[in-house]
C-alpha cells in the first residue's frame, strides 16, 4: 500500500517563504509513501564514470559531484545502485562489459551452483552464495546485488532465486513523478511491484531543487 506524506512539502514551502520563490508541487513516490515535492527536482544517483570500476561501496552523488551522505539504496536486502543518464556509446560498452561478466560466474566459481538470466536489456545470475540482477533500461542501469556476506549470515540457494525472479517480475522502470497504481515499493526512477508488506527496504533519497542546489531534502524509509 502506498502511503501519503506531506510533512516534506510543508517545511521546504516554510524554508522558502522569505523568498517569494514561486513553488509548483507534483506527486513523487518514495519506497511505500508518496509526498508533494516541487517539480524542479535532481534526484542523486550513482555516477556513471565510476559504475564499472572495482568499489567497496556504493557512493551516491548530485550531477556536479557532491556527495548526498544520508543517500542509500537497498531493497529486500539487496544492495541496489541506480546510475544518471548514459550517452549511447558509453552505455552500449558498459551493456557489453555486463554481460561478458554475467557469462563468466560458471567459469569463476565451478563449485557453486549459479543459474544464469539474460534478456535483450537484462542480465544476471543466481547462486547458493548470492545474486546480481542488472536492468539496462531508459538509458539507465539499475542494479541489485545481494550476498552472505553483505546479509551477515547464511543464506540458502532458495532464498537468491525467490529473490531474483521476484526482481525480474516485479520491476519496472518510471519518470520521476510518475506514481503507479499497484502495489510495491517506489525507487528513484523505477518500480518493484509485489504485495508483500514485510519486504525489507533502507531506502534514503535525496533531492536538490535545480535553482537551490544550497539545499538538500532526504526522504527515508527504514523497514529491515
Amino acid at each position: 500500500m502506498i502511503r501519503r506524506v506531506i510533512l516534506l512539502t510543508a517545511l521546504l514551502g516554510s524554508c522558502f517563504a522569505t523568498q517569494a520563490v514561486e513553488l509548483n508541487y507534483k506527486t513523487e513516490c518514495i519506497g511505500s509513501y508518496t509526498v508533494d515535492l516541487p517539480d524542479n527536482l535532481e534526484v542523486a544517483l550513482y555516477p556513471t564514470k565510476q559504475y564499472l570500476e572495482p568499489k567497496p561501496e556504493y557512493p551516491i552523488y548530485f550531477a556536479d559531484g557532491k556527495w548526498a551522505i544520508l543517500s542509500t539504496f537497498n531493497y529486500n536486502r539487496n544492495k541496489l545502485s541506480i546510475t544518471a543518464n548514459w550517452d549511447h556509446n558509453n552505455l552500449i560498452e558498459a551493456k557489453k562489459q555486463m554481460i561478458e561478466s554475467n557469462q563468466s560466474v560458471k567459469v569463476d566459481y565451478p563449485d557453486d551452483l549459479v543459474e544464469l538470466w539474460n534478456k535483450k536489456n537484462g542480465f544476471g545470475f543466481y547462486a547458493s552464495g548470492g545474486s546480481h540482477v542488472t536492468f539496462v533500461e531508459e538509458n539507465r542501469v539499475y542494479s541489485f546485488f545481494s550476498s552472505k556476506h553483505y546479509q551477515g549470515k547464511e543464506r540458502d540457494f532458495d532464498f537468491y532465486k525467490q529473490n531474483t525472479e521476484a526482481i525480474i517480475n516485479g520491476f519496472s522502470t518510471r519518470e520521476l513523478f510518475e506514481v503507479p497504481q499497484t502495489a510495491g515499493k517506489c525507487i528513484p526512477y523505477g518500480f518493484v511491484a509485489g504485495n508483500d508488506p514485510t519486504t525489507p527496504l533502507n531506502l534514503t533519497v535525496s533531492f536538490r531543487l535545480n535553482d537551490h542546489p544550497d539545499i538538500v531534502i532526504s526522504f527515508s524509509e527504514n523497514t529491515r
